[in-house]
């Protein structure tokens, strides 16, 4: 089944209508990112992912991918996570850094391993002597 998705940027945790996501989004208020991205398909919040970006180390950080389960094999994951990279990539990140915590470890969810793959297939280097964490921009 193919799904069409889009991405937009929510600041509020009202601006997010699943409650799954608001609830994941709302934890982490106070943690230090400043980019938040939520994936619909169709009329539905698919996911979300959170990033910050630093501008004197020209670095970006993945601080948590969320995606909801029934989503989960539609490629829902990829997508947020390529239009994280992208907005990073224009923002004139070099390095993004894949931060431990940002991994929901129920079953089902992405793992580091995907996430390091998505991250290769569109277009950034998977340098395979760095830290599993650690992820090149070409």
């Amino acid at each position: 089944m193919k799904v069409k998705f889009k991405v937009t940027a929510v600041n509020k945790p009202e601006e997010i209508g699943e409650d799954e996501l608001r609830a994941h989004f709302t934890r982490s208020w106070r943690a230090d990112w400043s980019h938040c991205l939520v994936l619909k398909a169709e009329d539905d919040e698919a996911g979300l992912i959170l990033f910050d970006f630093y501008p004197a180390s020209r670095c970006g950080s993945i601080q948590m991918v969320f995606v909801l389960d029934q989503f989960r094999r539609l490629g829902a994951g990829r997508n947020l996570m390529k239009q994280a990279l992208t907005k990073l990539k224009r923002l004139g990140a070099r390095t993004v850094w894949l931060e431990p915590f940002a991994l929901d470890r129920r079953h089902g969810q992405p793992n580091a391993e995907a996430l390091r793959r998505w991250y290769a297939g569109i277009g950034f280097t998977d340098a395979a002597e760095a830290k599993m964490e650690k992820i090149l921009c070409r």
